[in-house]
C-alpha cells in the first residue's frame, strides 16, 4: 500500500471494515447505514445483499415523519406569509438599493414579464431594472406630479413632500423614549468650568 489511500487495497480494506459486524449488535456499519451488506471481494450468499425488511420499514417511517415535519413547517410559514399586492403598469414605485437596503430609488413600472417580477424604468438614469416584487414599494408621489429627472435626492425630496402634503410644517416631536438626566461625575467637579 505504501501509505497512499488511492489504491485498490485501501478501498478493499474500507469495504471489509464496513461489512464487519459490530461486537455489541452483530450488525455491520453498512447494514446500519444501508440496510444490507456491501458487495466486496469476499464471496457471500446473495441474500446478504438484500435490504432487510426491518430496515425498509424504518426507512418508510422516517420518510413519513419527514413529510409530516415538512407539512407542519409549511403550515406554520403559511400562517404569517402573505402575497404582496400586484403593481399596475405605469405605477410609481420605490426600489430597494441592493447594497444598502434603503428605498432610495424611484421609478415607473413598465412591464410585468412574470408573476412577482417587474421591469421598472428608473427616473434618475432612464435605465430599466428587472426586480422582484418584494424589492418594490408603491410610491406616494402624486400621479400628476412626476419626479424630476436627475439625482435621486430630488426624487427623494419629492416623495417626502408627497408624504407631508401641503400645509404648515409639523412641530418637532418629543423623543419617543424617556431619557435620564445626565450629570458629570462628582470626582471631576474641580475640573468643570
Amino acid at each position: 500500500m505504501g501509505g497512499s489511500l488511492d489504491s485498490d487495497a485501501a478501498a478493499t480494506a474500507i469495504l471489509q471494515y464496513l461489512n464487519t459486524p459490530l461486537q455489541d449488535t452483530g450488525i455491520s456499519l453498512a447494514q446500519l447505514l444501508m440496510g444490507r451488506q456491501l458487495r466486496d471481494s469476499v464471496p457471500a450468499a446473495t441474500e446478504r445483499y438484500r435490504v432487510s425488511g426491518r430496515w425498509a420499514r424504518m426507512l418508510r417511517d422516517r420518510e413519513r415523519a419527514m413529510a409530516r415535519t415538512g407539512a407542519d413547517m409549511s403550515a406554520r410559514f403559511d400562517r404569517t406569509a402573505h402575497d404582496l399586492t400586484p403593481l399596475a403598469l405605469g405605477q410609481q414605485v420605490r426600489l430597494q438599493n441592493q447594497e444598502t437596503g434603503r428605498w432610495d430609488r424611484v421609478g415607473t413600472v413598465v412591464d410585468a414579464p412574470a408573476p412577482r417580477q417587474y421591469l421598472v424604468r428608473l427616473h434618475s438614469s432612464g435605465r430599466a431594472s428587472l426586480r422582484n416584487r418584494r424589492h418594490l414599494r408603491p410610491s406616494v408621489i402624486d400621479a400628476g406630479q412626476p419626479a424630476p429627472p436627475g439625482r435621486e435626492d430630488a426624487a427623494r425630496g419629492a416623495v417626502a413632500e408627497g408624504v407631508r402634503g401641503e400645509g404648515p410644517p409639523l412641530p418637532p416631536q418629543p423623543p419617543a423614549r424617556p431619557q435620564r438626566t445626565r450629570r458629570a461625575p462628582e470626582h471631576l467637579a474641580d475640573y468643570i468650568l
